[in-house]
């Protein structure tokens, strides 16, 4: 006795998912980390040339000049370096299962009236995506051309905290 699947059991019976977003492969921006070296390079060049052209009082005035602008360069770039670090933090703990899952129909999406943040709800948990955040983690909002996340699709969200590390989605 054999027994027949039809295609459209075969869809029925598996759900496609797709992957809208993981943040293992999220790129961090390397640009200010090329800026830091940049300065720190221009710095080391004007430490050269002063050394060679200017008097013993021109260099001593040149040379405040510089460690003043080392020392601005140097605070600057802390928030790069945090930034670097919680994309490693955010990555480490979606590789090693360290997040909650929510599950669901998304429901109750809503737009800010500035077009900045986006919230919406996928059961019981409310997740708001915003541009301007440069950390890891989804940040996509209908503003700027992202319509997968909307009423009535089946998504399940791996997130901690307010990152949200990986969005599967079905229709």
């Amino acid at each position: 006795m054999t027994v027949g699947i039809t295609g459209s059991e075969i869809a029925v019976a598996i759900q496609l998912q797709r992957m809208l977003f993981v943040v293992t492969d999220q790129k961090m921006r390397l640009w200010p980390f090329a800026i830091v070296l940049m300065n720190a390079l221009l710095i080391l060049i004007l430490v050269f040339v002063f050394r060679k052209v200017l008097s013993v009082r021109g260099r001593r005035i040149a040379y405040a000049c510089l460690s003043i602008y080392a020392l601005f360069l140097a605070v600057a770039s802390i928030p790069s370096a945090l930034t670097y670090r919680q994309f490693h933090e955010a990555a480490w703990e979606y590789r090693h299962g360290d997040y909650l899952i929510a599950e669901g129909t998304v429901h109750g999406y809503e737009v800010s009236p500035n077009r900045i943040i986006d919230c919406f709800y996928v059961g019981q948990v409310k997740f708001c995506v915003s541009p301007l955040n440069t950390g890891p983690g989804y940040h996509q909002t209908r503003a700027r051309g992202a319509d997968d996340v909307r009423d009535g699709v089946r998504a399940k969200i791996f997130y901690k905290g307010s990152v949200i590390f990986r969005i599967d989605l079905s229709d």
